[in-house]
């Protein structure tokens, strides 16, 4: 899940760019309650680490 953009594709052959970007869903819009905000940030901190841990072999 570390990939920011994804391209979907759909059978009737439509194809969409989504972000997979959490920032806009945690910080834009609607307030997210206390403990949704506390599990997203959390999310969002695992799926930025993936990448630099990979790059140092932790596995």
């Amino acid at each position: 899940m570390p990939c920011r953009i994804m391209l979907v594709e759909y059978g009737n052959g439509e194809r969409w760019l989504v972000s997979m970007d959490m920032t806009l869903a945690i910080h834009g819009g609607y307030e997210l309650p206390a403990d949704m905000l506390k599990m997203a940030l959390s999310v969002k901190k695992a799926m930025e680490e993936i990448p630099a841990r990979a790059a140092s072999g932790d596995f």
